[in-house]
């Protein structure tokens, strides 16, 4: 189910739109916004790196990513 929390929610996509070496994200990247149960449904930005790992971080702590629609 998607239920809209403030501009981020689960389930939605969303991209980098600037550089940040320091979290090795670039422009272009493609990521999912996914909650944690875990964590009472907070919501992290999860974006995978070349080697197929991935990290998160809250969507609401980087201001250069946007909703992304293909």
């Amino acid at each position: 189910m998607i239920r809209p929390e403030g501009r981020f929610y689960h389930g939605q996509p969303v991209m980098i739109t600037r550089n940040n070496n320091q979290l090795k994200l670039f422009n272009g990247d493609v990521g999912l916004i996914l909650s944690d149960d875990q964590k009472d449904g907070e919501l992290s930005a999860v974006f995978r790196d070349g080697s197929g790992r991935s990290g998160g971080f809250h969507p609401n702590g980087y201001p250069n990513m946007k909703p992304f629609t293909p």
